[in-house]
């Protein structure tokens, strides 16, 4: 049997160099298909003449594609639009009263979420008012479902440290994790299912104590699971099998994926971060580069336990927040503070823990490549490899430095004037790194308030309106 489902690559560039992948401090062994094995896999191995079918058959996804399976069709086909509106929202009536809320159960109990409608805010742009014409966008309904996915992704939070006193640790499951993120780029999978399957872990390892030897097991099936909830066409279990060289059985994967499901109460309805990228996206009208970018820190963030806590809408915000910094797109302005419903002072934290991330991921020494190897690919623009991730902002923002720099200017005071020379240094620095004033008074009122201190916080707004007026003078 020619079974040509893999006719791009073979499985002798399947897992190449990963065999037997072994953490030397937390001695986790992963198996995957061996070198002997390698030669078998076409007659061995049974498989759906439909996925083989649409292996061959794969075209690259669209940038800013869509939420669903329809990959490779043009951005016009799948409804995606960039639309370049000026004019601020004008009030309109909702189609019928039954739109003014969500309604959302929990515990049995029905609560009501009112909808802020965009109308009622300054300079917030409509991003759906060119879709009414297109059915599959649901304008109509759209405000409404991300006011739900919102909920959803607060209703089913991973706890901070939630491998604490468990068997696997958090280096184990970064291993795990680079090890899945290989299989699902061979396998040819959506970008959803390699996030869902990372969700699905996450969630069991936090209520299970799983023993070493069973965690290939727990993130095979979490794959297989995820792609039958997000995929057309799903490879079959003995593929699955295959890719862990037979160490598990097709029984124990079955087992394994009850144990799943009981668990998690067959819920697996948290929104990814992708789906809310892909809407912040819109309303920041990121152009391919940037959002690739943005979904290159949000995979990077799948290694690192630390960023399973943060709701995925946040992830999605202060990732793309980070790209427009980097890739000189624009302002968090109003637009992006509403759809997003984070402010650019929220962002700041998380924006920083992923310039650390991406920093850690450039050393040599970094062990977990997946994200970066994969990125580094003219089919992802080889964002990985942009000089941007390395430059003076980004050391100087992981460390701190951006803070430290305003906060010395305040602290080396003798009195709360506003002395020239400090007013004078600002502004220099502000030319060098090409800040506005809505940063630093985000910078400002992060310090004020972590302080308790309001004329900390006062002293330094201050000094940004004299350094914004300045600005604006001499341009």
């Amino acid at each position: 049997m020619n079974d040509n489902r893999y006719a791009r690559q073979t499985y002798k560039n399947l897992l190449g160099g990963l065999g037997n992948v072994q953490n030397g401090d937390e001695n986790l062994m992963l198996k995957s298909t061996s070198q002997i094995g390698l030669n078998k896999l076409h007659t061995q191995i049974p498989t759906s003449q439909s996925y083989s079918n649409q292996l061959n058959s794969l075209a690259i996804r669209n940038a800013l594609g869509d939420i669903g399976n329809r990959i490779g069709l043009p951005v016009q086909q799948q409804g995606i639009k960039k639309d370049n509106i000026q004019k601020p929202i004008e009030h309109k009536p909702e189609p019928s009263s039954n739109n003014s809320c969500v309604m959302l159960e929990e515990d049995d109990e029905v609560q009501e979420i009112e909808l802020d409608e965009a109308s009622m805010h300054e300079n917030v742009i409509d991003i759906d008012e060119c879709d009414t014409e297109n059915t599959q966008l649901v304008a109509e309904y759209v405000k409404d479902i991300y006011k739900y996915l919102n909920h959803m992704e607060q209703k089913y939070r991973i706890r901070p440290n939630f491998l604490e006193s468990k068997i696997v640790t958090t280096k184990m499951r970064s291993v795990l994790v680079d090890w899945l993120i290989q299989v699902h780029l061979k396998f040819h999978l959506l970008q959803e299912t390699l996030y869902l399957c990372i969700q699905i872990i996450d969630a069991y390892l936090q209520v299970q104590d799983v023993p070493k030897m069973q965690l290939q097991l727990v993130g095979v099936t979490a794959m297989f699971l995820a792609s039958k909830y997000e995929e057309m066409y799903v490879p079959a279990i003995d593929d699955f099998v295959y890719m862990t060289d037979n160490t598990y059985t097709k029984s124990e994967i079955r087992q394994m994926e009850i144990s799943i499901l009981k668990t998690l109460n067959f819920m697996f309805g948290k929104p990814l971060p992708l789906h809310f990228l892909r809407r912040f996206s819109k309303a920041g009208q990121a152009d391919p580069k940037q959002h690739t970018l943005a979904k290159y820190f949000m995979e990077l963030s799948l290694h690192d336990a630390e960023f399973s806590s943060m709701d995925p809408s946040y992830l999605a915000a202060a990732s793309l927040c980070l790209s427009f910094r980097l890739l000189n797109g624009p302002e968090w302005n109003r637009t992006l503070e509403f759809y997003s419903t984070y402010k650019l002072v929220d962002l700041l934290p998380g924006m920083q823990k992923l310039a650390k991330l991406t920093l850690k991921s450039l050393d040599a020494d970094y062990k977990y490549r997946a994200a970066t190897n994969k990125y580094g690919a003219s089919k992802f623009m080889r964002i990985s490899l942009i000089p941007e991730l390395s430059n003076q902002f980004m050391r100087e923002f992981a460390n701190g430095n951006l803070e430290k720099k305003v906060i010395s200017l305040v602290d080396n005071r003798t009195d709360s004037s506003i002395l020239q020379e400090d007013i004078n240094s600002l502004y220099e620095w502000s030319k060098q790194w090409l800040m506005d004033f809505n940063e630093y008074k985000c910078v400002a009122m992060t310090y004020g308030s972590n302080n308790k201190n309001y004329e900390y916080s006062l002293s330094i707004t201050i000094m940004v309106q004299e350094v914004t007026i300045m600005r604006l003078k001499n341009n």
